[in-house]
């Protein structure tokens, strides 16, 4: 996955450790990252047994450097935050299906909309900081939850 390119996961069927991530500063060495994230879209999926479904964190960005016009809308999960991959995980508080781990950035436009959540163990969102300090601009409205 590069970042300036449109990336778009649609219609896909995941059974993995994380399903759709979008990591920004990973192995951050000084000055990382220098694009950021942008049109990175995963929609229509069905995602099951998996540790978390949409996972984002950037670490150490530099101003302005972020996610511009990303999103999870239409996706179906299933038992995310419940698979094998969450039981061996050592903090399992953060085995939900939308984990914010962590987010160093001033730049953060990021939609979660219109997906289906059914069977989360632990919940649907952990972040870092707590719930109540998501960015304002990772905007999570018009899911189903089951």
């Amino acid at each position: 996955m590069t970042s300036q390119n449109k990336k778009f996961f649609k219609g896909e069927f995941y059974r993995l450790l994380i399903a759709a991530a979008i990591l920004c500063g990973a192995s951050a060495a000084p000055g990382y990252p220098k694009k950021g994230w942008r049109d990175v879209h995963c929609r229509d999926c069905t995602m099951t047994d998996c540790t978390q479904a949409f996972e984002v964190w950037c670490q150490r960005a530099p101003k302005g450097v972020g996610f511009e016009r990303c999103s999870f809308t239409g996706n179906r999960t299933l038992r995310v935050g419940g698979g094998w991959g969450a039981l061996v995980r050592p903090k399992r508080e953060v085995a939900t299906p939308l984990l914010i781990y962590r987010m160093d950035t001033d730049t953060v436009d990021i939609t979660v909309t219109g997906n289906t959540f059914e069977n989360m163990p632990r919940g649907l969102v952990f972040n870092r900081g707590g719930v109540d300090k998501i960015p304002p601009g990772y905007r999570i409205y018009g899911n189903t939850v089951k």
